[in-house]
């Protein structure tokens, strides 16, 4: 299992890049990196707080973000104010509250539908069984952040020729779970290494990876304390 350390490697500075980059593009651009970041989370949240079917659950979430597209919506983020996180889920929950005052619920065109039929069956299993909607949105926002660790770990490691390290954290962290009983003597046969270069090299990717994650969510947040509470809240077990 992957060890959950928080400890915030890096610069103190704030804001970061991913706020930086948001509001110096608070245009199409912009609106178009944060459909494809946040797109699960928010149909997630809107199925499961606003009760609604699978269809309006998508055409709302679409809406939202193509209103975030044509507003000034990326203009009001504020990182003195915290997280991008939690300025995304107050902007989708102001947004359907005044849909629903309006009772119009008028499809708009845009927006980035980045779900695929599968995603879609997946995100069904998540609503009926997660209860909470603001878990549901925080989970899936740790899993985007997971996913998109991902790819930075293994070119990283590729560039350098290590292409190895990769795999055995794909195999021992990622497979694992699903598979069962893959052990470090398995991976010390399959791979032909010792089971002292399987260790360290896991735990050389193990550190790696949580930098890139830690790295990830400096990208949204504000300050240092709002970067440790994100910590927290991804890293439960530590």
């Amino acid at each position: 299992m992957v060890e959950h350390d928080t400890h915030i490697p890096g610069p103190p500075d704030f804001p970061t890049t991913a706020w930086s980059r948001l509001l110096e593009r608070p245009d199409a651009e912009g609106a178009d990196f944060l459909a494809t970041h946040y797109w699960k989370p928010a149909y997630l949240y809107v199925r499961r707080k606003w009760r609604k079917s699978n269809e309006d659950a998508k055409d709302l979430t679409q809406s939202f973000f193509a209103e975030a597209l044509r507003s000034e919506f990326l203009t009001k983020a504020d990182p003195a104010r915290g997280s991008f996180r939690r300025f995304l889920k107050a902007s989708l929950e102001n947004f359907l509250r005044k849909q629903h005052r309006d009772s119009k619920a008028e499809k708009r065109g845009g927006g980035r539908p980045a779900l695929s039929l599968d995603e879609i069956g997946e995100a069904e299993e998540l609503v009926s069984r997660e209860g909470d909607p603001d878990a549901l949105f925080d989970r899936e926002w740790m899993e985007s952040m997971f996913e998109r660790s991902l790819p930075r770990l293994r070119d990283g490691y590729a560039r350098e020729g290590k292409a190895v390290y990769f795999e055995l954290f794909r195999r021992y962290e990622l497979e694992r779970p699903l598979e069962g009983g893959i052990s470090y003597d398995d991976l010390a046969k399959e791979f032909g290494i010792s089971v002292s270069d399987v260790r360290n090299r896991l735990h050389h990717a193990r550190t790696r990876w949580r930098k890139i994650v830690l790295d990830e969510m400096r990208e949204t947040c504000a300050s240092a304390g709002d970067l440790e509470a994100e910590a927290r809240a991804l890293f439960p077990e530590s």
